[in-house]
């Protein structure tokens, strides 16, 4: 991650947008050498949302698939009759 004072982003706002927005990587800001700030392009913050979301789903896959091997699982037509039996009750 690049780092780099707030004074400095101050200083040259216009040149770390175009910087921000070209690499969409995040830029740590320092306030008295110690960073407090991290400031990233919109594009770069979605594209991050998106492999997280990306990875959140994997992992729920991978367990899923783990609890099945674990004997934790149940058939689908069970499970569905039951969730029917729930829905037509509320």
């Amino acid at each position: 991650m690049n780092i780099d004072s707030l004074s400095n982003f101050k200083r040259e706002t216009p040149k770390f947008l175009e910087h921000l927005r070209e690499t969409k990587a995040p830029i740590a800001l320092t306030i008295n050498g110690v960073s407090e700030i991290v400031v990233q392009s919109v594009a770069g913050y979605q594209e991050l949302l998106d492999r997280l979301e990306e990875f959140e789903t994997e992992e729920a896959i991978l367990t899923g698939l783990q609890e099945l091997k674990d004997g934790k699982g149940i058939p689908a037509s069970p499970a569905l009759a039951t969730l029917r039996k729930k829905l037509k009750q509320e």
